[in-house]
């Protein structure tokens, strides 16, 4: 079910889609993106439209990105599970959200952002409850101090747990600098196909690397193992970033 937004994007291309025109719809929802990559709306809408279209791994890319940016949102995650049987792939980092895990759907209640600041919300609330309970300690405090340090100090730890589980759960898709190799890429060494003698590497479709320096066309990438390397921007599809 298409997502429309206020803007004029959003209605131009909702009507380029209510018409058949996906290519249309597809060039403006990538406007979009240019200059709002954490509009949510428009990734989920942009996955919609390269689905019409057939070409299941980009869109896969960019339900993935819509999920991760809004992850309660019914219609993205039934377009996430969707475009992901059709791609072809399934990167490591979202099978617990397409998996129903209890630790998955833990983390799905907010996306990543929402949960770095319940993790610092609960930092707080734990050092409240040790200085309210330092000044009650030197009797400074009434009694009501006690029993707010307590609530504080248990309500600190369970956001804090809760914050700390469901961040290793989304792992490298918490990185404002990851992206999605949405199709089958090689590995270049240096950022050109004329040197024959560099070292190359064949990258499948759905793994996930973070972005390191642009240039000219190429990325700059690493992967989680550390390995890097140089690969065609238009293989990638950035999580957080605009392309």
């Amino acid at each position: 079910m298409l997502d429309v937004g206020h803007s004029a994007f959003d209605v131009r291309a909702a009507g380029a889609y209510a018409t058949a025109d996906f290519k249309t719809a597809e060039a403006l929802w990538r406007i979009q993106l240019a200059t709002t990559p954490t509009d949510w709306t428009a990734r989920y809408n942009l996955s919609l439209a390269l689905a019409q279209q057939d070409r299941w791994p980009e869109s896969a890319a960019q339900a993935i990105a819509a999920f991760v940016q809004h992850p309660r949102d019914d219609s993205v995650n039934w377009q996430l599970h969707l475009a992901l049987s059709k791609a072809g792939y399934t990167p490591a980092e979202t099978l617990p959200f397409i998996s129903d895990s209890p630790l998955g759907n833990l983390a799905q209640l907010a996306p990543p952002p929402l949960w770095q600041y319940k993790l610092a919300a609960g930092i707080f609330l734990i050092a409240l409850s040790l200085a309210l309970a330092l000044a009650r300690a030197y009797r400074r405090l009434g009694r009501w101090s006690s029993i707010v340090a307590t609530l504080a100090l248990i309500s600190g730890l369970l956001a804090t747990a809760a914050a700390i589980l469901a961040l290793h759960i989304y792992g490298p898709l918490t990185d404002t600098r990851a992206a999605l190799v949405w199709r089958a890429s090689t590995l270049y060494s240096v950022p050109t196909e004329v040197d024959e003698k560099q070292k190359t590497t064949p990258i499948l479709p759905g793994a996930l690397i973070i972005q390191e320096k642009n240039y000219l066309g190429w990325q700059q990438i690493r992967f989680p193992n550390g390995q890097t390397g140089w690969l065609r921007t238009e293989n990638l599809t950035p999580l957080w970033r605009a392309p």
